[in-house]
């Protein structure tokens, strides 16, 4: 689960006056729709708007972007799905050409454009189920064992792109970016 609230923290605290938020969400996917509707609640809770707009394939995507840009969202806060993530190249292009601020949760935007991105690393994810699975090993029950989520949040910032958006990430979050 990505940290919805930090994300919607770091964009209010970016892009002052901010009202409302856009994502591309993929409908036939369970964790996309969740993903959409924790996002939502985030933003609620911080008075902003979510708009959502769904693709059911890659084709789509686009167009479901530019219909966020035409619904004037104030930027981008892409959810990760695995439609999303193989197609996010023509969400963040119309970022660019619509000069729509770009935020995610993919470590790997960072490099493709996104301004800031907060990721739940698949690494530390690992070495959390390992001593989960040392605490078994060493005799606890599974039961007995609370649901965590990954132990560490990334903060990634790209400087290039606060540049071209005219955005300016706060230092605490450029200070925590690796």
């Amino acid at each position: 689960m990505s940290d919805f609230d930090g994300l919607v923290n770091l964009v209010i605290e970016s892009v002052p006056g901010i009202k409302t938020i856009g994502t591309v969400f993929t409908p036939n996917e369970v964790n996309s729709v969740a993903f959409k509707d924790e996002l939502n609640k985030a933003a609620v809770k911080r008075g902003l708007k979510l708009i959502a707009a769904p693709a059911s394939s890659a084709t789509e995507v686009s167009d479901a972007s530019l219909s966020l840009i035409s619904n004037r969202i104030d930027a981008f806060t892409q959810i990760s799905d695995n439609l999303t993530a193989s197609s996010g190249s023509s969400i963040l292009k119309a970022a660019y050409d619509a000069k729509v601020p770009y935020f995610g949760f993919i470590s790997d935007q960072i490099k493709s454009g996104a301004i800031a991105v907060l990721a739940r690393d698949y690494y530390i994810a690992g070495v959390d189920a390992g001593k989960q699975a040392m605490l078994i090993f060493n005799g606890k029950s599974p039961k007995d064992i609370p649901y965590q989520y990954v132990s560490k949040t990334s903060y990634l910032v790209n400087t290039d792109a606060m540049k071209y958006f005219g955005v300016k990430v706060p230092q605490k979050y450029i200070d925590q970016s690796k």
